[in-house]
């Protein structure tokens, strides 16, 4: 099995599990419009929604190089970000903390991740 299949397979299934319960996983579409909601709001362009209180108490943003990357809100500014990943970018994620551990375990990657 190739990488690109199992990564198409991987995407697919995340797809599926993202039909059934949307709670957990982000698809990039979404993601980016979270982030543009969050900007928007923040810089005050127009009156704030229910929606956008509820996405700016939960969520940050965070500048890294030229790419906007979706945060979970810190209580404590030193705090490390904890990112958010959109579906289609999971696999890489994933793929990049195995091969950094050593093909490490799942235990290992998980510290790793």
């Amino acid at each position: 099995m190739s990488v690109t299949s199992a990564e198409e397979m991987f995407t697919r299934e995340l797809f599926k599990r993202y039909e059934v319960n949307k709670k957990y996983l982000i698809p990039k579409t979404q993601y980016y419009d979270i982030i543009d909601s969050i900007k928007s709001a923040a810089a005050g362009a127009n009156k704030k929604s229910r929606n956008d209180y509820y996405l700016m108490s939960r969520y940050d943003v965070l500048l890294c190089g030229d790419v906007w990357k979706l945060i979970k809100k810190r209580n404590i500014p030193d705090e490390t970000p904890l990112y958010f990943v959109t579906i289609e970018d999971t696999f890489d994620v994933i793929k990049r903390a195995h091969v950094s551990t050593g093909h490490g375990g799942r235990d290992r990657m998980l510290k790793e991740v």
